[in-house]
This record gives C-alpha cells, sequence and structure tokens, in this order.
C-alpha cells in the first residue's frame, strides 16, 4: 500500500513527508482491505490515474471506485464471452442450449403450451426457439386439425411460429409494480375471456420469486417472462377487441 501512496503523490501536484505517506497507507490499508484486494490495488491505482480530472492526489475513495469500474467491465467481458460461446453452442446443438430448456419437457426439445382449441388444456409442441421450422410445421397441421374458422380465431392464445432464433429474456427481471401491473390485466383479461369459474385457476397467473418467471399455479411445466406475457396481454386484448365489434 505504501508504493501506492507514494505512486499517487508522485503524479499529482502534492508533496508528502515520509511520515505522511506511511499514516496515509495505514488508512487506506484498514478501509480499503475488504473492498480491493492486495493484487488488483496497482490495477485500481493505474485506472483511478485515468479517471481522475484534477492535479489533486487521488484518495481512497478514488480507488474503490476505480476497482468497482475494473469489476463492472470484467464481468461485462465475461457475460459477451458466455454470450458469443451459448450462441455458437445453439447453432451446433439448439435443443441442448436452448434459452428456453428450463420449459423443455424431453430431451427432443418439446414444451407444453395452451391448446388452440381449448384454452384450458395444454398440448405438447416443439419449442419455438430451438425447433422453429418443427413448431411451423406443427402448428400448421394443429390448426388444420381443428377446424380453420375456430383455430383461426383463438390462434393468438398459441405462440406463433418464428424461423428464426430468439435470444432469451428470462434474465430480465421486472420489478414489483411492473409484476402487479402484469398479473392484474393479464388476470383480469382471463376472467373476461372465460366465464368459468374452474378454469380461472388453471389459467390465471403467478408470479413464481425462486424461478423468476410467472406461472400457472398448478402447471409448472409452463412459465412465461415479462416480454412473453406482455405479448398474451395484447393477443388477448385484439380477441375482446374483435368479439365488440362483431357486436356491434
Amino acid at each position: 500500500m505504501l508504493t501506492v501512496v507514494a505512486d499517487a503523490a508522485n503524479f499529482s501536484s502534492m508533496r508528502l513527508t515520509p511520515t505522511e505517506k506511511a499514516s496515509m497507507a495505514a488508512t487506506w490499508t484498514r478501509i480499503l482491505i475488504e473492498i480491493v484486494p492486495e493484487d488488483r490495488l496497482l490495477d485500481a491505482l493505474d485506472r483511478a490515474m485515468v479517471d481522475h480530472k484534477s492535479s489533486f492526489m487521488v484518495n481512497g475513495y478514488d480507488l474503490k471506485l476505480a476497482y468497482e469500474r475494473i469489476i463492472d467491465e470484467e464481468t461485462e467481458a465475461r457475460r459477451q464471452m458466455r454470450r458469443e460461446a451459448d450462441e455458437e453452442n445453439r447453432k451446433s446443438n439448439p435443443v441442448k442450449f436452448c434459452p428456453e430448456r428450463f420449459r423443455h419437457l424431453s430431451e427432443s426439445g418439446d414444451v407444453s403450451i395452451v391448446n388452440v382449441c381449448n384454452i384450458s388444456q395444454d398440448v405438447v409442441a416443439p419449442c419455438r426457439a430451438c425447433r422453429p421450422k418443427a413448431y411451423e410445421a406443427w402448428y400448421e397441421r394443429h390448426i388444420e386439425k381443428h377446424g380453420g374458422a375456430v383455430a383461426a380465431e383463438l390462434s393468438p392464445y398459441v405462440e406463433k411460429p418464428a424461423l428464426t432464433l430468439v435470444k432469451s429474456d428470462a434474465e430480465i427481471i421486472p420489478s414489483a409494480a411492473e409484476i402487479a401491473s402484469l398479473l392484474s390485466e393479464y388476470n383480469s383479461l382471463i376472467a373476461e375471456l372465460v366465464p368459468e369459474t374452474a378454469a380461472h385457476e388453471k389459467l390465471r397467473l403467478i408470479w413464481d420469486e425462486g424461478a423468476l418467471c410467472f406461472k400457472h399455479p398448478h402447471t409448472a411445466s409452463v412459465t412465461f417472462s415479462p416480454k412473453s406475457l406482455a405479448r398474451k396481454i395484447e393477443d388477448y386484448k385484439n380477441i375482446i377487441a374483435r368479439a365488440d365489434g362483431e357486436k356491434i
């Protein structure tokens, strides 16, 4: 620490006596020992020097901020490396490294989603995130099998096909206010769309604090991110708007 203090003083307009340097080193050590590892002190000093905008000597607080910036940048660099590695892995083995693999029911990459023609039931389909072409084929077969008119009207209840791999938004954690707003809006729409009280309990959503996702109370295999839930809310609003228009 004495070396760090001496370098900081030499780089500034301040001139400290050996006694002052020793006293400052002791204070910095006592304060920073639990914050900046000894082997990163010089890294923190170098970064503090780069960020410093004054001829005054950098202080212990400058070292702390500099070290925190270093850690933030190193953490982001590691995350970027993982994202790039994940992208390569998804290309080589999309099912194994699927961003939605926590929803998979099997090693083949199947997931449980709402039945297009009976929203109180679930059906098994290929995962849209890692098997987009298989999902598109399944979707078309399902629509054709259950009747075009009925299925087309209720199709917003089912995830639309997407021919490109989608990135997971599971890491986006909403605020408590956003969670409450999404749940209130979604569950109100479900109550309006499905009159049966028994169906409400199965279709309503709750927030799983442990898994950090929205889910049905009795169907752990079906989960929703904030983004996907917002899309469902818009789909349900469109269904109600079309129904109201037909009544007029």
